[in-house]
């Protein structure tokens, strides 16, 4: 160990990459796993390059309130890197994941400098090699998706290096301020390395804390009114789950188990469902007493640790105290206090896992002379557990190769999962085999009734196979969740296989409810061809086109204009 006293920060982090690439070199050139979704069809990433940096003026909105202030999510970083590797690199995986991985290598090496100004540099080398190579960091780096918990997180820590150092530069503060802007626009989460500098400049630099407070106040006086808005430029509608739907005291039963979630997983990590959308539906033995007795069991060994060991040092008691704050804020933020469109994810641990690391690596700080004295057996033991966690990382990654050898291998993991199997059904109707997907829709439905786009789903396969009145039946419950696909699915099912009369009349009522639909105005607007009435035709058009410019609508337009003349 004493060569990595030698290392220069340089070789650390190449050190960083190579293992960075060693583990999750196997996933790069793995296909789609449903993040084409949003790679493919979101219209922030189809849209023309130049146009791209409209991804800042939109939000996305629940289909259940689509008139709230705010949007929902409003992460115009990640949208915007999508648009332009696809631009550049086109519509390949490899150049998507690439970036992202890369990104995760840095964040461990971000880490690994902060905990060095704490620890010894080898407590921070290991500290940060854990966060690298941990099965619960698989899902954030791999799943494109999901890329904005990488970026939020690179931004995030960044800023907060530059922003607790001791300099006095405008220069370097104002990039900090910069780095916190990218941190927001990432993700809501980038708030937490707020959150984060403030308590380290109050525990440890306070002397600072007043000079640096403007710098940490401007990213989010513009972060704000950029949401604000982006707010009023919805155009993506999600559906609520089932565990965000409930009612706050609701969803506060499932917290026990939530949090031991995350305890549990970090410790002795299992393959954690890419989309887990269980609830906790009564208070019992198993899912609320047993959880919550282990919980208040892990909280009062640490709570102990710190007033048997860690409060006998004046320099160890505050760095503990800051790492278990961060931690709390950290799991606070996706213990469903605020409702959430997933009940736990193991990408929602990237932040909180700071915290955990920060408060072990204190522990270990303090019984280091303790550890000296059987070193071979702690370093042999540190790195049997870096092997085991570098080979579930590893072998995860084998189950993303494709959406369909995902799904089916986390619907077999303990619980129902609604979600998945509306995916899996989604994989084989895209391969043609509705009969199939029909049975996956409807288990879908079994298990969560009021989730509708498995409707919205059944009822296109339903369109697929010439049965318009079971489609038309299933859209119709699909159009009752407020679900926006839904109306467009059957607008275009009035108007190709009904009369373009019940299109217009379905259409226009449609657009009360959603009238920033691009596909609800092009839609209207053939109606109106169809029936011959071309100078009503014209406006629905034109207002598509300025809501989503694209080629088809540019064509219908000028077909109605030939006719006008």
């Amino acid at each position: 160990m004493k060569i990595l006293n030698s290392l220069s920060d340089i070789k650390v982090f190449i050190i960083f990459l190579i293992v960075g690439f060693c583990v999750f070199g196997n996933s790069l050139l793995n296909g789609f796993v449903g993040d084409e979704f949003v790679v493919l069809y979101n219209q922030h990433v189809t849209m023309p390059l130049p146009m791209a940096f409209l991804t800042f003026l939109q939000s996305q909105v629940d289909t259940t309130n689509p008139h709230s202030i705010l949007g929902q999510y409003y992460r115009p970083l990640p949208l915007f890197y999508f648009s332009f590797i696809k631009h550049v690199f086109g519509l390949t995986p490899f150049f998507l994941r690439t970036p992202i991985l890369i990104l995760h290598i840095c964040n461990a090496f971000i880490l690994y400098i902060f905990f060095k100004r704490f620890f010894s540099k080898k407590i921070a080398f290991a500290s940060a090699l854990i966060f690298l190579v941990h099965p619960l960091n698989q899902e954030a780096v791999v799943y494109i998706a999901v890329a904005q918990e990488v970026f939020y997180f690179f931004f995030g820590g960044l800023a907060m290096l530059i922003i607790t150092s001791p300099n006095r530069s405008i220069r370097k503060n104002l990039l900090a301020s910069i780095l916190f802007l990218l941190s927001f626009l990432s993700k809501e989460s980038g708030i937490l390395f707020f959150f984060a500098s403030m308590l380290y400049l109050f525990f440890f630099v306070k002397k600072e804390i007043i000079k640096k407070i403007p710098y940490l106040l401007l990213p989010l006086l513009m972060y704000l009114p950029m949401r604000f808005l982006a707010s009023q430029n919805n155009v993506i509608y999600i559906v609520k789950s089932n565990i965000s739907s409930l009612h706050f005291f609701d969803r506060m039963v499932a917290v026990p188990k939530i949090f031991f979630f995350y305890l549990s997983y970090f410790i002795y990590p299992r393959n954690v469902s890419i989309l887990p959308k269980w609830v906790v539906e009564k208070v019992d033995i198993e899912n609320f007493y047993v959880p919550l007795v282990l919980d208040f069991l892990c909280i009062t060994l640490f709570i102990l640790a710190y007033f048997i060991f860690i409060r006998k040092s004046r320099k160890l008691k505050v760095i503990y105290i800051f790492f278990a704050v961060i931690f709390i804020i950290g799991i606070g933020l996706h213990l469903q206090i605020k409702a959430l469109d997933q009940t736990v994810a193991a990408r929602w641990f990237y932040f909180p896992m700071i915290g955990l690391l920060g408060i072990l690596s204190t522990l270990v700080e303090y019984f280091k002379k303790y550890i000296l004295l059987y070193k071979k057996l702690f370093l042999i033991t540190f790195i049997l557990i870096l092997i085991f966690f570098a080979g579930k990382t590893f072998t995860r990654n084998l189950d993303f190769k494709d959406a369909l050898t995902l799904y089916t291998k986390d619907v077999n993991l303990p619980g129902e999962n609604y979600y998945l199997e509306n995916n899996i059904g989604d994989q084989l109707a895209q391969q043609g085999k509705y009969d199939l997907a029909i049975i996956h829709f409807k288990k879908s439905i079994k298990i969560n009734p009021k989730w509708y786009i498995a409707y919205s789903n059944l009822g296109i396969v339903y369109e697929q196979k010439k049965d318009y009145e079971k489609a038309e039946k299933y859209l119709q419950y699909a159009i009752a969740g407020k679900f926006l696909p839904a109306y467009e699915n059957l607008a275009r099912i009035y108007l190709l296989h009904k009369s373009p009369n019940k299109a217009r009349d379905f259409t226009l009522l449609a657009l009360k409810e959603f009238p920033k639909s691009e596909t609800l105005w092009l839609t209207l607007s053939l109606s109106y061809y169809e029936l011959g009435e071309y100078s009503l035709a014209l406006p629905p058009a034109l207002t598509s086109y300025q809501l989503f410019p694209q080629e088809k609508t540019a064509v219908v337009i000028q077909a109605i204009r030939e006719r006008i003349k």
